[in-house]
């Protein structure tokens, strides 16, 4: 805990000071500190004050002092308190950049682009710098969005979901984030090659995102109504009051009750499921075509989950926007997704259709997955876990990631690059003994 207050410890003590520095001069001004013969900066400037216009160097030598000292002690804690911080040590905090930094060493080899796919994105690798380690948090992912498709991405926590989905756009903070690999082919265009305005004006506009907590993501100084505005306003040239006419009938379509006045409502006035609404209102504003939807649902009990999850799958179908789900839950993948792309460690371990991938996953690691949701109905169904924890990526094993966790690892699992095994047209699983050669064999 030290390490991480002890910054705000430092510039507390260095600002105290300088504020008792500006007291006690002033109290010495107006008399009521040191008494002649004694004498501080204080009484200095205030004796000067009476031959101001003779000698003015008299009260402007001391003012100058008052001001310089101040000043040099707030600095030096400013400075103290840089060489303490972890987090400025680790590169965490830094001035932001407009995007993500790209400095790919490579293109994917036999680039293909999918004509029928609206987002296309191939080979993406992204690092983090901290130090001397290099963590691998996307170590090559393949992902691919069709016009009224709904694509989730499923995997635990730190298997790199977020961090794909935020880099297509250059959200991921730079430093210590990269992009050093891959392109991302928006219709034709490469979206890790095009320019800063370029990105900003896809931004909110072609592809949208609704984040996880929508308390963080909204402004808490400015009405619903007005943040949805700037977001309409940024990319179409409309009026306030066309704007204003605009956010509430995006209100209205998320099915958020009495929409005029809750366009004057604070994000701390409304329920979380009414503030992820007004997240999805603000992704739909520009009649976006991939909406990239980072667990939206977590936070949320089933009833209102429920509702989101209809009203995502209605939009899409009616506006024929691409999706790209991320969430931890089989549950919520049955109920929305058209296709499932399974991640572990940074890497795309198994991808195929919804139906496919539930009725008879290929590798262990989805069928874990799948065997930790409780059906309804199955009370005798013992739900199963994953043994151990999933591996640091800035120290990765070699071979299979999941060899170390896995019942079925052999030791050709251990060594080399572990390609994707096709089983099919549009199914695929990163596996060298998948679950249907068992299967396979018990039925003979």
């Amino acid at each position: 805990v030290l390490p991480n207050v002890l910054p705000v410890i430092i510039i507390t003590m260095s600002t105290t000071i300088g504020w008792m520095i500006l007291e006690t001069a002033g109290l010495s001004f107006l008399g009521l500190g040191a008494q002649p013969p004694q004498a501080d900066l204080g009484s200095m400037l205030g004796e000067g004050r009476k031959i101001l216009f003779t000698s003015p160097h008299v009260s402007v030598v001391p003012g100058l002092m008052i001001f310089v000292l101040v000043m040099s002690i707030n600095l030096l804690g400013d400075g103290v308190r840089d060489i303490l911080d972890p987090r400025l040590k680790s590169g965490s905090l830094t001035r932001p950049v407009p995007r993500t930094a790209v400095s790919r060493e490579g293109m994917p080899k036999d680039l293909e682009r999918d004509p029928s796919a609206i987002l296309d994105v191939q080979g993406l690798r992204t690092e983090f710098r901290i130090g001397p380690d290099v963590y691998k948090a996307v170590g090559g992912v393949d992902l691919k969005i069709g016009k009224g498709e709904c694509l989730g991405l499923v995997g635990e926590s730190g298997s790199g979901k977020s961090v794909s989905a935020m880099s297509i756009m250059g959200l991921v903070p730079t430093p210590p984030g990269k992009i050093v690999g891959g392109v991302a082919m928006f219709g034709d265009e490469d979206l890790f090659a095009a320019s800063d305005e370029r990105i900003r004006q896809l931004r909110g506009a072609a592809v949208s995102h609704v984040f996880q907590d929508p308390l963080s993501t909204l402004h808490p100084l400015f009405t619903v109504g007005d943040q949805l505005i700037e977001a309409i306003r940024a990319h179409q040239p409309l009026s306030y009051r066309q704007a204003r006419s605009k956010a509430e009938e995006l209100l209205k379509t998320v099915r958020i009750p009495n929409a005029a006045s809750r366009l004057d409502s604070y994000p701390h006035e409304m329920s979380g499921g009414m503030r992820q609404r007004v997240c999805i209102a603000m992704a739909l504003a520009n009649d976006a075509d991939v909406i990239i939807a980072d667990e939206p649902t977590t936070a949320l009990d089933v009833t209102v989950q429920a509702q989101e999850l209809s009203l995502l799958d209605t939009l899409r179908k009616e506006r024929d926007t691409g999706i790209l789900f991320i969430t931890h839950d089989f549950g919520v993948v049955s109920a929305i997704c058209d296709r499932v792309a399974v991640m572990y460690a940074g890497k795309i371990v198994e991808t195929g259709t919804t139906d496919e991938i539930l009725s008879s996953p290929k590798h262990p690691y989805t069928a874990k997955l799948i065997d930790c949701v409780p059906v309804l109905g199955e009370p005798e169904r013992r739900l199963d876990a994953i043994e151990g924890r999933p591996p640091v990526v800035n120290r990765l094993p070699d071979g299979c990631a999941f060899a170390p966790r896995c019942p079925r690892a052999q030791a050709d699992c251990k060594t080399g690059e572990i390609p994707m095994r096709r089983f099919g047209e549009r199914r695929a699983a990163r596996c060298l003994h998948p679950l249907e050669e068992e299967r396979e064999v018990e039925h003979v």
